[in-house]
């Protein structure tokens, strides 16, 4: 009952765009959720639950006790944490294909790395997404 309501409900969606005050002709949107909806981001979080158990179960990400924090979310935000490049470079790809699977794309371009500990200065392998290395904003010591 429930899941029928709320495929009738998002199946009638529709949108138009605002370009000044011309407007274009109305469309009908066939993916997404609500921005600003109250559900929308419950749902959003059991669509990409898959991409988050995945990364939990690969062991590549970091644990606080046994509290798993290799994977932080917010809205369409991913936040990866590794104790290694090689482990978050492990991360992205799984992200990846994953993201595929959900038809969701990642960018590079949108995409940043930070670097944290004593060797923070050595010269580094790159972290790459889809092929495309992601830039390192800044390496910091402790």
């Amino acid at each position: 009952m429930y899941i029928g309501a709320l495929v009738h409900w998002y199946g009638l969606c529709s949108a138009v765009v605002r370009w000044g005050n011309v407007f274009s002709v109305e469309y009908h949107l066939q993916c997404g959720v609500r921005q600003g909806g109250v559900l929308s981001p419950v749902l959003f979080a059991v669509y990409v639950n898959s991409l988050i158990e995945m990364l939990r179960h690969s062991g590549y990400g970091c644990y606080v006790d046994s509290l798993f924090v290799g994977c932080v979310m917010y809205a369409n935000d991913i936040l990866g944490v590794s104790a290694s490049i090689h482990k978050l470079q492990l991360m992205v790809d799984i992200c990846c294909s994953e993201a595929a699977k959900l038809d969701i794309k990642f960018s590079a371009s949108k995409s940043q790395a930070i670097r944290i500990g004593k060797s923070h200065r050595t010269d580094i392998c790159h972290i790459t997404l889809n092929g495309c290395p992601i830039c390192f904003l800044m390496n910091l010591s402790i």
